[in-house]
């Protein structure tokens, strides 16, 4: 990897975008990098296929072809009797079914082709998503067919049935009614299944002496523990983004990790509309760089660890500027004071005074990192702001009064080691890997006498259980369960399970009674008690729409307990500000590391630091310098739970003294793909700080690890880097275009100068253009009937990945691994550019979408020697797989690299059964072929087909792309240009829209729309 200089580049004039701090440093193996437009090493063949080996390929395949050619293979082919109901081959069906994550339900759509699920796609009828789709809803299909799946019971590690399994059920049972459960315990993750809650209440019910636990690594038990403080019982939140006008974000990550996160997007972009009167503003303080920081107008980079002190500091400015509080309230804000550190955040004032300018219409909101009494003194600071009822309402915790989850499986441990529990039942999740390392969980494990794990993968935990149990993936399964809302959602099966697993409802269901019963029944009776009038109408209409109305939890009447929340501030320490604080964090892509074995997660680039199949140290620039430290190079960090070594990843906007270390990975029992990948921060992780601790020790090892990212892939040196003054002007030739792709203005900027997105230049003529019309020397081919486009809204796209994998699934996109992403061959068609500007240490972040963008005066397909890329009736810039011979002269000539190479032949070893996840719609590319993104053809064929049958127009809205259908902020807009009326066409009229590279008049039919900040003139004066 490129290495960093300690001292970058003086500024230019105007406004400097740069991708990485290699490529602001200018560095030697930067450029060399970027030498010939492609990563280093592309224009190599692949190693063990030169030509020697290919003529030996080719010579063997002759004679296996002239041996075998003459005889077909034998098959049977055997029609339906009766053509199930509402089947048509070849037509894919939609069903609504919804996947469970922490505890919190997502309604979802899944395509089913000829009986197989081949993509997920969000419930337009959910109220959080609205029809999107988040990542790890999309790659769970991934994880259906993934070939690393438990395939069969073990006992003590070693294959056994499901006949004796039973036998030890049965007679499991009979034992622990016989002592009323005494002994028996259930460790669970999250659910938040009124099925389950049914059954646990029947079992605990019927065995009063057994004890039932929940366990999540990553939770927002501090959020619940704060509104017990706050109010007296637990509450979730519910914050209504477009409402608000002042949002403060400290480490919550609205728009990223929290757990509503596609309802806070949609609700912060709509509060962003450039027409309107009233457009929000988004404050950020956070130690790492979040998807909600990228957004920000304002982002401050402060410790995790000076948060709480920070918001108590802001409660005494928010007195200062003029806060009434009446009552037991001002005792609040004088245990807030007290609370206060000295540090001056010169920033709080203005934060304050914008906060009070907008009482009821502003949001103060914090992490589930932070304690509780820091969710506390915010939801106190919110009431007092006159926020509750308005922006923020609260919805009782269905579970309310439970303890913590590492309070519980404290209690757990501590029973297994005192050898209390005779039998365990482990119902998902991962304890071996993922507990706190101070609890020894795996030690206290092995003095139980019967261990059973229920999960999908033999992972850490089974293969040290007495028993291991084969679990459905929920697209196998009938389930249910509660959004984030509390709407009650359907879960169902679209195909059977392919290893014969059991849902967690099922194997509890056998302990009442004493069979595995049908999950549909299970859930079909927790219906009854929760529908009403005619129970057949309503069950279908239940599984038809995904949900169930009105049954979303009603907004809680709460009354703030002043004193609690002065008590609770009372006995704060300030912590000590020497030394390194270490904050742990759910990684972006496997999260807490049950999706470390899905290839679609690992290697989709982290939207900030454009890492895949790793995770790393993340440090800022100015503790990089201070540790003498460059990118990759290996660090021990020492703490009071013990040392790992993590290597480095330098991190434009980290704060300064803090170092973020993602979870859920040096996993060892996860499969083929997520084994051994990564460092496990979970063995350094312990109970009395989960999420940071402070005064950490840091040294440089003086070792190297390979870190693969795309942060210098497709970046572009004009002049094919030649030395000295051409290599620096094509430099600065980069730095005087940049802001005219990606072009961004302060509201007040586009109020008085709409149409001049950029950062100086000036205009010749044309208003959303910074170079005179151009004019065409030939007569161009017009596209009377239908001609698709695209426009990207860059004030609405938060850089989530929906729609990179959203893409990856719908069209057949192969994993390449970490080497080949390393030698810049990975082969995601739709790409989010991001780009810094500002100093490294208080960067901000600008990003874009990219794909192919349809060019009308395509440069690919002037190069080509056989024509495999063409344009159609549509005007679509499409590729014929067969014509190619692979010269890559058009990914060459493409002025935005979104061409891919197929250097292998990824999808050839393929089981049977991960080809059945394929979209039989879209071809499968082999070695040799270059693809890109087709618009989605095959969706706007059927769309075709549709309208050809009903005798009708293509309607505005009816194709959507999959990139579109993922979006959670509607960022996307597709559809045909010839209709003046379609949302498209509009968007590319619009005063904000522009075109990336247009002085090449390659007429892309894709176009951006400028993105909008709204700054605190406070603030920028200072």
């Amino acid at each position: 990897m490129p290495s960093i200089d300690q001292e970058t580049s003086q500024p230019t004039e105007g406004r400097t975008y740069w991708q990485s701090l290699a490529e602001l440093g200018n560095s030697k193996d930067y450029l060399e990098f970027i030498k010939g437009e492609f990563p280093e090493g592309v224009d190599l063949p692949p190693e063990s296929e030169g030509r020697r080996r290919f003529l030996q390929v080719m010579a063997a395949s002759i004679a296996l072809a002239t041996t075998t050619g003459c005889h077909w293979p034998k098959e049977n082919i055997r029609p339906f009797a009766n053509r199930p109901d509402g089947m048509v081959p070849g037509i894919p069906r939609f069903f609504a079914t919804s996947m469970d994550l922490g505890g919190v339900s997502r309604g979802l759509l899944v395509k089913s082709f000829d009986g197989r699920p081949i993509n997920v796609e969000g419930n337009n009828l959910d109220p959080i998503s609205a029809g999107a789709a988040d990542k790890y809803s999309i790659a769970s299909l991934l994880d259906l067919y993934d070939p690393d799946r438990s395939q069969e019971v073990l006992e003590n590690g070693k294959p056994s049935t499901w006949a004796d399994l039973a036998g030890m059920l049965s007679a499991k049972k009979k034992e622990i009614e016989s002592s009323r459960g005494a002994g028996l315990r259930f460790l669970t993750e999250a659910s938040s299944s009124p099925s389950r809650a049914r059954l646990k209440a029947m079992i605990l019910s019927k065995l009063p002496e057994a004890k039932w636990f929940e366990y999540e690594p990553v939770s927002s038990d501090n959020v619940r523990l704060g509104t017990r403080i706050a109010f007296g019982a637990d509450y979730r939140p519910q914050y209504d983004l477009s409402k608000a006008l002042a949002i403060l974000d400290l480490e919550a990550d609205l728009l990223g990790a929290d757990s509503a996160s596609s309802r806070n997007a949609r609700g912060f972009v709509a509060g962003r509309d450039p027409e309107s009167h009233h457009f929000n503003r988004l404050y950020s303080i956070e130690s790492g760089y979040s998807t909600t920081g990228a957004q920000a107008d304002h982002r401050f980079a402060v410790r995790s660890s000076e948060i709480h002190g920070l918001l108590a500091q802001l409660a005494s400015a928010l007195q200062a500027e003029g806060l009434s509080v009446q009552g037991e309230s001002a005792s609040i804000l004088e245990a807030a004071s007290s609370a206060a550190p000295e540090t001056d955040y010169e920033f709080l004032p203005a934060i304050a005074r914008d906060l009070l300018a907008n009482k009821g219409h502003s949001i103060i909101a914090v992490g589930p990192n932070q304690s509780p009494r820091t969710h506390a003194l915010a939801f106190a600071l919110n009431d007092l702001l006159g926020n509750l009822g308005q922006t923020l309402t609260l919805t009782e915790e269905p579970d309310n009064g439970r303890p913590g989850y590492i309070e519980g499986l404290k209690e757990l441990t501590d029973e297994m080691t005192a050898g209390s529990v005779d039998t365990l039942f482990v119902l998902g999740g991962n304890p071996v890997y993922d507990s706190p390392s101070d609890f020894k969980f795996s030690e206290a494990l092995a003095k139980v006498k019967t261990s059973i794990h229920l999960s999908q993968f033999a992972d850490e935990t089974s293969l040290k259980s007495t028993w291991h149990i084969p679990r459905a993936h929920y697209l196998e399964t009938w389930s249910d369960g509660r959004l984030y809302d509390g709407t009650i959602s359907a879960g169902q099966p679209l195909i059977a399970p392919l290893y014969d697993g059991k849902s967690d409802l099922e194997l509890l269901a056998f302990l009442v009674i004493g069979e595995f019963p049908s999950g549909y029944a299970i859930v079909q009776r927790t219906f009854r008690d929760y529908s009403s009038g005619d129970f057949e109408t309503a069950w279908r209409e239940f599984l038809d729409n995904g949900m169930l109305a009105d049954t979303a939890y009603p907004a809680a009447e709460v009354s703030l307990d002043a004193a609690s929340v002065a008590d609770s501030l009372r006995d704060f320490e300030v912590p000590e500000s020497q030394g390194i604080e270490l904050a742990f964090a759910p990684h972006p892509s496997v999260y807490d590391g049950r999706f470390a074995n899905n290839g679609w997660l690992q290697e989709v680039p982290d939207y900030l630091t454009k890492l895949t199949w790793d995770n790393a140290a993340i440090v800022s620039f100015a503790d990089a310098k201070k540790l003498g430290v460059e990118y990759g190079d290996l660090i021990r960090i020492e703490t009071n739970g013990g040392s790992i070594e993590l290597p480095v990843c330098i991190l434009p906007g980290q704060a300064a003294g803090s170092i973020v270390a993602h979870l859920g990975y040096g996993r060892t029992a996860a499969g083929r793909v997520g084994n051994n990948l990564g460092f496990d921060t979970y063995k350094i992780r312990t109970s009395e700080a989960p999420y940071f601790v402070c005064g950490v020790n840091v040294k440089k090892t003086g070792g190297a690890y390979p870190l693969s990212s795309t942060q210098d892939h497709y970046a572009i040196d004009p002049n094919g880097s030649g030395k000295n003054s051409l290599e620096e002007l094509g430099q600065n030739e980069i730095e005087r275009r940049i802001d005219h792709l990606i072009k961004e203005q302060t509201v007040e900027e586009f109020q008085h100068h709409a149409g001049d997105a950029h950062t100086g230049g000036e205009h010749h003529g044309d208003e959303h253009s910074h170079h005179p019309p151009i004019e065409s020397p030939w007569t161009e081919w017009e596209y009377p009937d239908l001609k698709w486009g695209m426009a990207i809204d860059l004030n609405k796209c938060i850089g989530c990945n929906g729609c990179v994998l959203a893409c990856q699934s719908e069209n057949n996109i192969p994993v390449v691994g970490k080497e080949q992403v390393a030698r810049g061959r990975e082969m995601h068609w739709l790409r989010i550019d991001r780009y810094f500007h500002g100093e490294p240490e208080v960067a901000q972040v600008a990003h874009q979408p990219l794909t192919c963008h349809h060019c009308e005066n395509a440069p690919c397909e002037q190069v080509c020697p056989v024509g495999a890329t063409m344009h159609d009736h549509d005007g679509l810039n499409v590729m014929v797989y067969n014509r190619c011979i692979g010269t890559r002269y058009c990914s060459n000539n493409c002025p935005y690299k979104v061409r891919r190479f197929n250097w292998f032949h990824f999808t050839k070893n393929y089981t049977e059964v991960e080809q059945m996840r394929f979209n039989p719609e879209v071809t499968i590319r082999s070695r040799g072929v270059m693809e890109k993104c087709t618009y989605c053809t095959q969706r706007i064929q059927s769309a075709k087909i549709d309208a050809r049958n009903e005798n009708r127009e293509i309607a505005d809205g009816e194709v959507r792309t999959a990139c579109q259908q993922a979006c959670p902020t509607n960022a996307i807009e597709f559809g045909n240009l010839n209709d003046p009326n379609s949302r498209v066409a509009k968007l590319q009229k619009d005063k904000r829209a522009y075109s990336v590279l247009e002085e090449l008049n390659v007429k892309p039919r894709t176009k951006y729309l400028t993105r909008l900040r709204n700054p605190n003139p406070e603030l920028l004066e200072a």
